[in-house]
């Protein structure tokens, strides 16, 4: 376990119940105690641990191909290996190209320990997300963001650039309670629909209440993606 020292120098967003139970339903084996606890206290998204993932539904992923008495949470920073939680409760490191993982006789809160993000001190943090629609409903996207997000006095759209690649950028300028922003719209030959994209700058106390909305643009059937930058400085800026 994190102490409560410790933890009070990262942000943490604890997962519900029901959250937790999804996490776990995806992942389609069960929580090991120690990474359910994690989930509890810690959450997601997070700047405790950086090899951990930021947004939840990534546990999912990380249980591909592995072993089913096992429980990945982490790589390391070349991705060429994967930390689990083995059956005894150690964590097993799964280095590609060898047959049998190397028993690290630590635990899951060694590792978090052991891998501890730099904190930031005193400096306004924020969730940071960028919102991908891949569909040709644009009004619908926009009528969708303009109710989530308070968005007015859209401009239409403007013709930004054409990349390298013959990705065709577009812009439509409008306005939150935060002042001036915009929606980006991009296409290519050979795809099959635009994207839209929107950037989006979550307050610590609003992360809750956004994962609900993020919900529900994930049933709207506009090819919803979230795009998770992480728990960063809130002036930073991330190009979308």
């Amino acid at each position: 376990m994190l102490s409560s020292d410790t933890l009070s120098n990262y942000v943490s967003t604890p997962l519900s119940d029901a959250e937790i139970a999804a996490v776990e339903k995806a992942c389609g084996r069960a929580l090991p105690d120690d990474v359910r606890s994690w989930l509890e206290t810690v959450g997601a998204p997070q700047n405790v641990c950086y090899r951990l993932p930021e947004n939840a539904d990534r546990f999912a992923t990380m249980q591909q191909s592995m072993p089913g008495d096992t429980f990945a949470f982490a790589t390391d920073d070349d991705l060429d290996a994967v930390f689990a939680v083995g059956p005894q409760n150690t964590v097993l490191q799964f280095v590609y190209g060898q047959e049998q993982p190397v028993d690290t006789g630590t635990t899951f809160w060694d590792y978090v320990n052991q891998n501890l993000a730099e904190p930031f001190g005193d400096i306004e943090m924020a969730w940071h997300t960028q919102l991908s629609f891949s569909t040709d409903r644009e009004d619908e996207v926009i009528a969708l963001l303009s109710r989530a997000f308070s968005l007015t006095d859209f401009e239409g759209w403007a013709y930004i650039d054409t990349s390298p690649a013959d990705v065709v950028t577009h812009h439509n300028n409008c306005t939150s309670p935060h002042g001036s922003t915009f929606v980006s719209r991009q296409t290519c030959h050979g795809w099959t629909t635009p994207i839209c994209y929107f950037n989006y700058k979550i307050a610590l106390d609003d992360i809750r209440s956004l994962k609900s909305t993020f919900r529900h643009l994930d049933g709207a059937s506009v090819g919803f993606k979230l795009i998770d930058y992480g728990i960063l400085p809130f002036d930073l800026e991330n190009d979308g």
